[in-house]
């Protein structure tokens, strides 16, 4: 939700059980003024839970970065719901209000959508600034907040604080880092790792040298950023999962069986080709998460997600 000066609130649906969802002016000017009412805190992002006429909302202000004030409110496990609210925000700092319509896709909703306990870590790695960030960590298992502000200026996509700040509550939340104060220093110290990769239908090539020529280009190439979009994001949407499942069991299938949005989103993953009128599987995604000390904790896929 958001505040317009001509229109005043202004209430968007994302995702629901309802197709359309109103709250009372009551409940609204009641959070808009926890978020702005003190002057001196508008600049800052600000969670907060919210109980009203019995029911508990997550609240979640970006901060004064957007083009204007705005809400992100949410109902659900907490643990999911604050999630899922700090990466809406995460994307529409990047984007602005009037450029949600690139966030909220199907694809995008249908990832909130399959967000559980089991799954929700994918969606902390599954943004390209936390990304990012998480790459920087792997580099530098140990490092203190003020460090990794001066690491991150170099990177492509410059973060801002308040990215930084978000990233690393969200990956202590889900038990990727701990954090310490060690002599008034914030320290951050990876704890798990997280390695995408894929494994090949071998079956799909033309011959066993043709795969093996696949694979060997596949690891030249390899680049961790664009690894774990691609692979957390096709675990988490549903229909991605499902048409690679379909293509792992019963072979190449006619197009026209799914829809182009899909498809494109697979084939510029270069999880599967085009044959003619058939999409045919080359490979599928996987993720391995281990703990510092090499020993593998366990493994995202298609088959376990």
């Amino acid at each position: 939700m958001a505040w317009d000066d001509r229109r005043g609130y202004v209430i968007e649906q994302i995702i629901g059980q309802r197709e359309r969802v109103s709250l009372p002016s009551e409940f609204l000017e009641l959070i808009f003024f926890k978020a702005l009412g003190i002057l001196e805190r508008r600049y800052e992002p600000k969670l907060w839970t919210q109980n009203y006429r019995r029911t508990e909302y997550m609240c979640y202000y970006p901060g004064f970065l957007m083009d204007r004030p705005i809400i992100i409110v949410g109902c659900g496990p907490k643990n999911e719901i604050t999630l899922a609210l700090i990466d809406i925000a995460m994307r529409l700092r990047r984007t602005g209000f009037e450029g949600r319509s690139e966030i909220f896709t199907k694809h995008y909703t249908s990832i909130l959508k399959s967000l559980t306990s089991k799954n929700a870590t994918l969606l902390v790695l599954g943004e390209e600034i936390r990304a990012t960030i998480y790459k920087v960590l792997l580099e530098n298992p140990i490092v203190t907040f003020r460090e990794l502000m001066d690491i991150t200026l170099s990177e492509r996509r410059i973060p801002s604080i308040h990215d930084i700040k978000d990233t690393i509550f969200l990956m202590n939340l889900r038990g990727l880092i701990s954090v310490k104060w060690i002599r008034g220093e914030e320290v951050i110290q990876l704890t798990r790792i997280f390695i995408p990769t894929r494994r090949f239908k071998v079956e799909s090539y033309e011959s066993r040298s043709h795969a093996k020529e696949a694979f060997k280009k596949y690891y030249r190439s390899w680049d961790f950023i664009r690894e774990i979009h691609y692979a957390t994001h096709t675990l988490l949407d549903r229909n991605l999962k499902r048409i690679l499942l379909r293509l792992y069991y019963e072979g190449p299938l006619n197009v026209s069986q799914f829809s182009y949005e899909d498809i494109k989103l697979l084939l510029e993953a270069n999880y599967v080709e085009r044959e003619g009128g058939n999409l045919v599987m080359k490979s599928f995604p996987v993720i391995k998460t281990y703990k510092l000390s090499g020993k593998k904790l366990r493994e995202f896929s298609i088959f376990t997600v």
